[in-house]
């Protein structure tokens, strides 16, 4: 994502290798999506899987049926399991937005998986070099690579619910809920705001976990096409079948919303 944001910073500089119409292009060899947003050139990096280049949904963008990262998290509320739960778990790093949001609006405990960054250990004390006790590793295996992640503040017994904002290739969520289910930790659900149907990871998480994930958006691939040397993909943006519960939810949260904007321009 890093690379994105650069690019997007030095839009200006790199004007004269855009291309004038929007689509998929490469730039340096880089498969990017080029957006024309009000006038102005947007880029967004494609992860490529082996596939044709698909349209990437950048995940920390919610489409606009829900405006705001409240208004998703409360669509959320409505369809996991967060009643049943002691704890959310939600995985580095698209999913700490929502997974802050959602723990103070169910006063359960937000629980981040992290990745590990190279030889360095997150949770070190910086004097006594002694690592924090109570960590869970997890290896998960996506279309981009196999990874460690680590986990602390889960014990045996403990009750959760998995929140992301995406399901691609369904490989972190495999990696995350096979892993914590080994040292006895119960998953409850799995719930994102977007599903990439064509990568079929809900089908990959079903099979391998047990666990329906859950959506309330799919995106789904129309059509991959070739014009001028350069390849295009058009995609839809439909409702899941779990999109009427979260907005049933949105809808009986929306006026408490509201109330606490009040409150909060007042004080």
């Amino acid at each position: 994502m890093r690379k994105y944001s650069t690019l997007n910073e030095s839009i200006e500089a790199l004007t004269s290798k855009l291309p004038s119409s929007p689509g998929f292009f490469r730039l340096d060899g880089e498969p990017y999506w080029l957006e024309l947003l009000d006038g102005k050139k947007v880029l967004y990096y494609i992860y490529v899987l082996g596939k044709p280049p698909y349209r990437s949904m950048p995940s920390e963008r919610f489409p606009s049926y829900s405006r705001t990262l409240r208004d998703g998290a409360s669509a959320l509320l409505g369809i996991a399991n967060t009643t049943d739960a002691d704890k959310l778990v939600v995985p580095e790093a698209m999913g700490f937005h929502v997974g802050g949001i959602l723990s103070a609006m169910t006063e359960k405990p937000f629980i981040p998986v992290a990745k590990e960054t190279g030889k360095a250990k997150r949770y070190v004390d910086d004097v006594s070099k002694r690592e924090v006790e109570g960590r869970i590793s997890i290896k998960k295996a996506t279309g981009y690579a196999v990874t460690e992640m680590f986990v602390y503040g889960l014990e045996p017994g403990d009750k959760v619910v998995l929140i992301d904002t995406i399901i691609s290739t369904g490989g972190t969520a495999v990696g995350i809920i096979k892993g914590l289910k080994e040292y006895g930790i119960e998953v409850l659900d799995f719930a994102s705001y977007v599903t990439k149907v064509d990568y079929k990871g809900h089908e990959r998480i079903r099979e391998e976990t047990g666990i329906e994930a859950k959506s309330l958006l799919d995106l789904r691939i129309k059509n991959v096409y070739e014009k001028e040397g350069r390849a295009y993909a058009d995609t839809i943006v439909e409702k899941s079948k779990w999109w009427q519960k979260g907005e049933a939810t949105y809808m009986k949260l929306k006026d408490a919303w509201t109330s606490f904007s009040a409150t909060v321009a007042i004080s």
